[in-house]
């Protein structure tokens, strides 16, 4: 598992389960308020059920951080993780850029490998600890991940002189450049956010 930590692939994993890993929630009420719109970016919406799974994932990086959770800081982290998700999407589809169902199963399967897991469920309740609850969940942020190395390797074969850090650095440039131009609309406040602390 040390060597998981090294390599710079777990990290884009860890990066893309902050942007949307999923918390269930059972009560009646919260199951209402969790489809309200969160945030719109042009015609994607992001509910509050998906922003509650990447704030309680920043939550559980502040925390690992020393730092303290405020609703504020919370509020602004999950939003900007949620809008680059949305982005990443979208400018994938325009691209025609997907993940198959093939791609995605290799993925999780090398994931457990590296975990050095065998069971499923065990491996999934390792995930947990980061906001992962079902196979469904991570199998979303394997998706985003093969997309975004898909877009990145498109631009290390376009273009010789570029390295393939400098190919993923251009498409989180191009997210930018997109977030710059998007319709962006921020319905949470920081009122909304439910802190760890707050359950």
């Amino acid at each position: 598992m040390k060597n998981l930590f090294k390599k710079p692939i777990f990290w884009v994993v860890v990066l893309l389960i902050a942007i949307t890993a999923l918390f269930l929630f059972s009560d009646g009420d919260r199951f209402f308020e969790e489809r309200r719109t969160a945030v719109r970016v042009n015609s994607e919406v992001s509910n509050f059920k998906e922003f509650n799974s990447v704030a309680g994932q920043v939550q559980w990086e502040l925390s690992m951080l020393g730092q303290e959770a405020t609703k504020e800081t919370v509020k602004d982290q999950a939003t900007e993780r949620l809008i680059y998700s949305m982005l990443l999407r979208e400018y994938a589809k325009k691209k025609g850029v997907d993940a198959t169902k093939e791609e995605i199963d290799r993925e999780f399967a090398k994931a457990m490998e590296d975990y050095g897991i065998e069971d499923e469920s065990e491996f999934i309740e390792q995930l947990n600890e980061y906001g992962i609850e079902t196979r469904e969940d991570f199998e979303r942020l394997l998706a985003l991940e093969i997309k975004m190395e898909k877009l990145a390797k498109e631009l290390f074969e376009e273009n010789e002189e570029m390295t393939e850090t400098e190919a993923m650095h251009a498409v989180f440039l191009k997210l930018e450049e997109l977030k710059e131009e998007a319709d962006i609309d921020i319905i949470i406040q920081a009122e909304d956010v439910l802190l760890e602390s707050d359950m």
